[in-house]
């Protein structure tokens, strides 16, 4: 049986500012790949959450997993005809959630919930063949 074509699939990690989304613009032009950018803008649940984490980080952390869900599944198409590169790597948000878990923002029992449903989602998607680790020092965020 012959393997399907793919192409490469990068997304990019890091803080909020560090320049992840630049980043994936200067692949797009210069390389010629697909751009995926996160949408996280119309996330309601986000001054909610900063305004009472504990009863809200279930819910945010929700709705950020349904959303790159959604704007990873067609990467699956995509990448048999192109280059694709994404401004967002959705492990990134798995991280968010341990941290969450860690800290006690996020209730042990929300973590599995949250953790089941990624895990379901993870076997959807496509895994980048590289991930693009952007480190910036606070000062510098």
């Amino acid at each position: 049986m012959e393997r399907e074509k793919r192409h490469p699939f990068v997304a990019f990690f890091g803080a909020t500012g560090v320049g992840k989304t630049t980043a994936m613009r200067l692949v797009a032009d210069r390389l010629g790949f697909h751009p995926v950018r996160e949408e996280y803008r119309d996330n309601h649940f986000l001054p909610l959450f900063y305004a009472d984490m504990k009863r809200w980080a279930f819910f945010s952390q929700s709705f950020f997993l349904h959303k790159k869900a959604s704007q990873l599944m067609p990467i699956r198409t995509l990448v048999s005809r192109r280059p694709v590169v994404s401004d967002v790597a959705i492990h990134q948000d798995l991280c968010f959630v341990e941290a969450q878990k860690a800290l006690g923002i996020l209730s042990p029992a929300d973590y599995r919930h949250y953790k089941a449903a990624y895990q379901k989602i993870i076997e959807k998607i496509p895994a980048p063949d590289l991930i693009v680790y952007l480190k910036a020092s606070p000062d510098e965020l």
